[in-house]
């Protein structure tokens, strides 16, 4: 891997390690850096032209990874996950890769093993991408009251204006003002736009089946993979 349109970052409080881990990153022909938090992060890669991933070194550090998915997820910025674990937190590590899709290495493990993960975060781009719209666009379907929900599924449907006002009771300018209001709830601009929104934020509630029994609450993925693509759990 030697690319210099790529960057890693690394959030750990380890100087040690981190640094030894920035070196190696470095060595590859990447850019590496280390951060302090989610914020620091998302600063430094909006200025950043090429490709991102993180390293979170969950190993002493009691870092909240939902928070800071949902930070990038609102930001748009695709930057996929490697989960540094200790050998006693392969399960917490498991259940935190059945919903984010991101590689997972041991801290103890080698070089080797290192450039094996940041690849395989890297080669998740794509999925992620895929997951982050299904949830942004899920939390802005939340963002709609009943009434702009109904008129958006039945335009998705297809009925015209005219149609959705005689089956609602409403006039038609009042259902054109409530398109208009999802749509800016929404960021769409157009019916097709809108489409794909809903489509993609009803997604969401899709309850994955191959979640471990033993998850202390039932976990539910962003959507399963695009055709194509598969999720990939490194432990050595």
């Amino acid at each position: 891997m030697t690319n210099q349109n790529k960057c890693v970052f690394i959030l750990s409080q380890d100087e040690e390690w981190s640094e030894v881990s920035r070196d190696i990153i470095i060595g590859d022909g990447c850019h590496g850096r280390s951060v302090s938090g989610a914020a620091e992060m998302i600063s430094l890669a909006k200025q950043f032209s090429g490709e991102c991933c993180l390293m979170i070194d969950c190993s002493v550090d009691q870092v909240d990874v939902p928070a800071i998915y949902q930070a990038l997820t609102q930001s748009k910025l695709v930057i996929p996950f490697v989960l540094v674990i200790s050998e006693n937190e392969a399960q917490r590590a498991q259940i935190l890769a059945s919903e984010y899709s991101c590689a997972v290495m041991f801290k103890r493990a080698g070089s080797a093993r290192q450039r094996q993960a940041i690849s395989e975060a890297f080669g998740l781009r794509k999925l992620v991408d895929h997951q982050m719209a299904v949830k942004r666009n899920h939390e802005r379907l939340q963002d709609l009251s009943d009434r702009e929900r109904n008129i958006v599924d039945l335009v998705v449907d297809g009925a015209p204006n005219k149609q959705i006002a005689s089956k609602l009771g409403l006039s038609i300018k009042t259902i054109e003002r409530v398109r208009q209001s999802a749509y800016r709830k929404l960021d769409v601009r157009s019916t097709a736009e809108m489409t794909k929104a809903v489509i993609l934020g009803d997604l969401h509630d899709i309850l994955r089946n191959d979640v471990p029994s033993s998850s202390p609450t039932p976990v539910f993925a962003p959507v399963p993979p695009p055709m194509g693509l598969s999720r990939a759990f490194i432990t050595g």
